[in-house]
């Protein structure tokens, strides 16, 4: 989720979420509570590994503060164990 300070309660706000990896950009809005809130329950799914931006607008009695933004690395794939090695005469005294 989105944790978000400095807006005042009844503020509305306007997100975005973007993947430098493509996919589906994700977007949404709502109201404020009382600072800090938090905007949870995001689906991320459709959005593909990379640099994931959000950028963030509010507006409060007419006036709309510019965009915030920020950044964070997605990185949802699995590595892939492409062969192991069992360790000498079947012994695992040493793991």
């Amino acid at each position: 989720g989105l944790l978000l300070t400095g807006a005042p309660n009844g503020s509305s706000y306007n997100y975005s979420i973007t993947s430098s990896g493509g996919g589906t950009p994700l977007s949404g809005s709502g109201t404020a509570g009382s600072s800090p809130f938090s905007i949870s329950g995001l689906n991320l799914s459709g959005l593909n590994d990379g640099t994931l931006t959000v950028s963030l607008t509010t507006t409060f009695n007419g006036f709309t503060a510019p965009a915030v933004s920020a950044t964070v690395s997605k990185d949802a794939v699995v590595p892939t164990i492409l062969s192991m090695n069992s360790p000498a005469d079947a012994t695992y005294d040493d793991l």
